[in-house]
C-alpha cells in the first residue's frame, strides 16, 4: 500500500478527467466511529469536503447501513446515489427482497435471547441484515469468539466482520465488490475511486471492475487489498479537497497539492 497523499500520482491526477466516480464507505471512512452506532454523523468539516466533491463529481455513499439509515446522515449533501446493507439495499430497485428479509428476521428470533447474555453487545436489525455490536464490551476478544460460535449456527448466513461488529448476510446476497461493479457498470463511469476502512471494503478493493480504480483504505493494514491509503479518518477530508481541487483550476494553481 502507498500513500496516496504523499506526491501527484498520475493514478491520482487521472481522476481529473470526466468519467470519474467516487464511492465512499460511511462509517469510518466520512463519520468517525463511534461507541454507539447511532451516534455517527458528518462533522461540519466532513460535511463540507463532501458536499464540495458531490457539486463537482458524481458520488455514491456505499455503506453496510440500512439505506434510509445512511441517506439521513448525508441529507443535504448533493451524493447521487445512497447503496445500502453491503450492497443489497439500492434505491428505487425492483429486486424482491421478501426471501431475503424472511431469513434475516428468523436469524434475529434465533438469536437475540443468545446476544441478550453476552455482556455489551448489541442487535441491530437493517432488514436485509444484522449486525452485532460489540464496541462497549468489556471483554471484546471474549464477545467476539462468543458471537462468532453464535452466528455460524445460522442456516444460510454470510458473516462479514469488521470493527467491534460482526455482520450477518444472507450468503447469496449481493456485497460492496458486486455492489461497486455494478455502480461502475451503471453509471458508465471511466474510472473509479473508492475508500473505505474495515474488513467489509476489502471485497469492493479486490473487486476486478471492468474500468480502472483508485482502492484507498483508512489506516495502513499490510493485509489490505488497497492500493492506496490515507493515515486516518481526517486524512479523507484531506483527500477529498484535493480531489475537488483538481476541478477547481484557480484553487490548483494557487496552492500546493497537500
Amino acid at each position: 500500500m502507498s500513500a496516496l497523499l504523499t506526491g501527484r500520482t498520475p493514478q491520482f491526477l487521472d481522476l481529473a478527467f470526466p468519467g470519474t466516480l467516487v464511492v465512499l464507505d460511511f462509517d469510518g471512512t466520512l463519520a468517525r466511529i463511534t461507541r454507539d452506532h447511532r451516534d455517527a454523523k458528518l462533522s461540519p468539516r466532513s460535511r463540507a469536503a463532501l458536499t464540495s466533491v458531490a457539486e463537482r463529481y458524481p458520488v455514491a455513499i456505499l455503506t453496510g447501513r440500512r439505506l434510509s439509515d445512511a441517506a439521513a446522515r448525508v441529507e443535504g449533501v448533493p451524493v447521487r446515489w445512497v447503496i445500502g446493507s453491503h450492497g443489497a439495499e439500492w434505491p428505487g430497485d425492483r429486486v424482491d427482497q421478501r426471501t431475503w428479509r424472511v431469513m434475516v428476521l428468523g436469524w434475529k428470533r434465533r438469536i437475540t435471547p443468545f446476544v441478550q447474555r453476552i455482556a455489551g453487545a448489541e442487535l441491530e436489525d437493517k432488514g436485509l441484515s444484522l449486525s452485532i455490536h460489540y464496541r462497549s464490551a468489556k471483554r471484546p476478544d471474549a464477545a467476539a469468539v462468543a458471537i462468532g460460535e453464535l452466528v455460524a449456527r445460522l442456516p444460510g448466513a454470510r458473516v462479514i466482520p469488521g470493527k467491534r461488529v460482526a455482520n450477518v448476510v444472507p450468503e447469496n446476497a449481493p456485497d460492496k465488490g458486486s455492489a461497486l461493479w455494478r455502480l461502475a457498470v451503471d453509471t458508465g463511469a471511466g474510472r473509479v475511486l473508492f475508500v473505505g476502512d474495515d474488513d467489509t471494503d476489502e471485497v469492493a478493493f479486490r473487486a476486478r471492475l471492468p474500468v480502472p480504480a483508485v482502492t484507498v483504505r483508512v489506516g495502513y493494514d499490510a493485509r489490505s487489498a488497497a492500493a492506496y491509503h490515507v493515515g486516518s479518518r481526517a486524512g479523507v477530508d484531506r483527500l477529498l479537497d484535493n480531489l475537488a481541487s483538481l476541478r477547481d483550476p484557480a484553487s490548483r494553481r494557487r496552492r500546493a497539492f497537500r
